[in-house]
């Protein structure tokens, strides 16, 4: 399956992505396809196995690149290690019964934004996937200088409709494992309705979210209860905590985070043995800050050592991703990181290696970075 010339990927076989707006696709960073199959309007069947999955499935097994998963074919041309093989290697999944490019909608793995509900407006998101920038969204679409995130602003909550939590549970006998992202997932009823779900089959489901760690509770119950069930039934729960900075850069940059809060949480995760890890996102907000951030996370013993962070570089909008640096600040970006990089685990060497890479040192549109600081700091309201 990690052969170069393999193109094969396990989860358009066992897995379904959905978005806040219903929209699918093979996975959370592939392209959508060009037939718009959205759950609000399709069945579960219907969307699974249309004719575009089909195509994705059967181009897989004639080893086949098909360019909607180019983002991890891509990342391999690089040297990259992608999404893609990572899964593949772990062997979590069975493959099913393929006839035709046909296979079962009974999932193993779901990854689900069931809403954009959140409640955090972080400088790097957008309203398709955090109900807090509704106001900032339509201020920037109104001036219309800057290409940012869906115009879908007639609604500042979007949902996937049509009965979808009863009907995604008759799709889930082979459950084995869920993602949870949003949005932010910890405030969100269906994923509650999701563990109750699993809680009360007694299965054995590994559990992992992508949140902000801003609450652990739902509704005054207590999230960490229900985890620990799942764990007494052979299952497993993580957290990937996304955090982009601590003290004021982390609020700067993710509104709504408070630092002291955060760090009370994430004690209550190491006094419960909720196992979790960090995820940081590197943007232009925070490139300069990365190393000075991992001493400070050392310090307050969030993490042990950079193996405990994830690192990814934002590919948008135009005006966060590192590609659209000037060449100036690219080539201070790169000595900086070659005075750092031997201070880290190898793990987080390759990350961070991959990371400008990907930021390159002669393309750039630092004109875009520019105006997208400018005119999202006027609509936040929050001067420099």
């Amino acid at each position: 399956m990690t052969d170069k010339k393999d193109y094969l990927c396990i989860l358009p076989f066992v897995h379904l992505y959905a978005g806040p707006m219903g929209e699918t696709k093979p996975c959370c960073i592939a392209d959508p396809f060009q037939t718009d199959k959205n759950l609000n309007t399709y069945s579960i069947d219907e969307v699974f196995n249309s004719k575009e999955y089909i195509q994705l499935r059967l181009d897989m097994l004639n080893n086949k690149r098909n360019k909607i998963c180019n983002v991890c074919y891509d990342a391999e041309d690089r040297g990259e290690i992608s999404p893609r093989l990572e899964r593949n290697n772990k062997n979590q999944f069975d493959m099913p019964n393929i006839t035709n490019g046909i296979v079962s909608t009974d999932f193993q793995y779901i990854d689900i934004r069931f809403s954009n509900k959140c409640n955090f407006k972080c400088r790097t998101c957008c309203h398709e996937f955090s109900s807090s920038w509704y106001e900032a969204e339509k201020q920037l679409v109104e001036r219309k200088n800057i290409d940012h995130g869906t115009t879908n602003l007639d609604k500042k909550i979007l949902k996937i409709e049509n009965n979808f939590i009863e009907n995604i549970k008759l799709h889930l006998n082979n459950l084995k494992m869920v993602y949870f992202a949003g949005g932010e997932p910890l405030i969100m009823s269906e994923q509650y309705e999701i563990l109750e779900y699993i809680c009360k089959s007694k299965r054995s489901v590994h559990i992992h979210y992508n949140t902000n760690l801003s609450t652990l509770k739902y509704d005054e119950e207590s999230l960490i209860k229900m985890w620990k069930e799942i764990i007494v039934n052979k299952g497993s729960v993580y957290l990937a905590v996304s955090c982009d900075g601590l003290y004021d850069l982390g609020e700067y940059i993710r509104v709504g985070f408070k630092h002291k809060n955060f760090i009370n949480n994430i004690n209550q995760l190491k006094k419960n043995n909720i196992s979790y890890g960090i995820q940081t996102t590197i943007t232009t907000f925070n490139i300069y800050k990365v190393f000075e951030t991992i001493e400070q996370m050392k310090e307050l013993k969030i993490i042990e050592s950079t193996d405990d962070i994830t690192f990814f570089y934002a590919w948008g909008p135009i005006g966060v991703t590192v590609k659209n640096l000037s060449k100036a600040h690219k080539e201070e970006v790169m000595k900086l990181y070659d005075e750092n990089l031997d201070n880290v685990t190898k793990k987080t060497k390759l990350e961070l290696t991959n990371m400008l890479k990907f930021m390159g040192i002669d393309e750039g549109d630092y004109d875009a970075v520019t105006e997208y600081e400018k005119e999202v700091k006027e609509v936040f309201g929050v001067p420099k």
